[in-house]
């Protein structure tokens, strides 16, 4: 019963979002147009074809595999993370540029990242260190994660050591987090940038001051509602997530930017 009242209430919750963006975010763009790299955030991959609470980051494989297509369709220019940073650092990053990242390194990940270099596509990920440690079945360890690596398709930035919510944490504890983690990545794995995302999509523009005294370079944000010059100013990128609840109708509202207020 429990369980039930859970599913509900997220529904409500989705339905009113899809609402608010396909009438209010659809005005609001009108207004303040979505010109803006477009950076997907994505966790694992599931093949639960009922909707289940347990997988509700996650995104179905045949849904994956269609929404990488859309973007191609769409011409966007699917770039790696080091080219995303130098393309923002020149200056010439644009709408027409997509980053496509994971974060926390579930193991089932590594079905969506198959299938994007079997089609010669780069992404990034987001390593939470502890999981990656833990050398369990449901997570991804080093040992497929240097695979990955191997590859040259993928980037790796840091998603803290212990995945906490930043803005519950002392300033030492957050230096602590990002250094830890990021020393554990780069001692693991080749292609690595000082680029970190927030667990939880929690943060604050002091904890983003923060990263940059532990050597951050930029910091990517989840379900942030900054302007485009506010993040220029951050070094900060936002990042829209993609689940298990985005059909291909809200998927193309949320790469239009329709979601990006609510």
């Amino acid at each position: 019963m429990r369980d039930y009242w859970r599913k509900a209430m997220f529904r409500i919750k989705q339905y009113t979002k899809d609402i608010l963006a396909t009438t209010v975010g659809t005005m609001l763009n009108v207004v303040f147009s979505f010109e803006e790299p477009l950076v997907l955030n994505y966790h694992g991959i599931t093949d639960v074809d009922d909707f289940d609470m347990k997988y509700v980051n996650d995104v179905r494989y045949r849904d994956f595999v269609k929404q990488i297509t859309i973007l191609r369709e769409l011409k966007y220019n699917i770039v790696s993370l080091n080219e995303f940073i130098h393309l923002s650092e020149d200056g010439e990053l644009t709408a027409s540029h997509c980053l496509i990242t994971f974060d926390d390194v579930p193991a089932s990940f590594c079905k969506a990242a198959d299938y994007l270099i079997s089609q010669n596509l780069p992404f990034a990920v987001f390593v939470c260190s502890d999981y990656a440690n833990k050398g369990k079945p449901n997570w991804a360890g080093w040992d497929l994660l240097k695979n990955i690596d191997k590859t040259g398709m993928v980037g790796f930035g840091t998603h803290s050591t212990s995945h906490p919510n930043m803005k519950e944490l002392d300033v030492n504890s957050v230096h602590n987090e990002i250094e830890k983690s990021m020393e554990i990545v780069k001692s693991n794995l080749v292609h690595v940038n000082d680029v970190f995302a927030f667990p939880y999509g929690q943060y604050s523009r002091s904890l983003i001051d923060t990263t940059r005294k532990v050597g951050i370079d930029f910091v990517f944000l989840t379900d942030c509602k900054l302007g485009r010059q506010t993040l220029a100013r951050l070094s900060a990128f936002r990042r829209i997530p993609i689940g298990s609840y985005d059909s291909e109708r809200i998927f193309m509202k949320k790469i239009r930017g329709k979601y990006r207020y609510f």
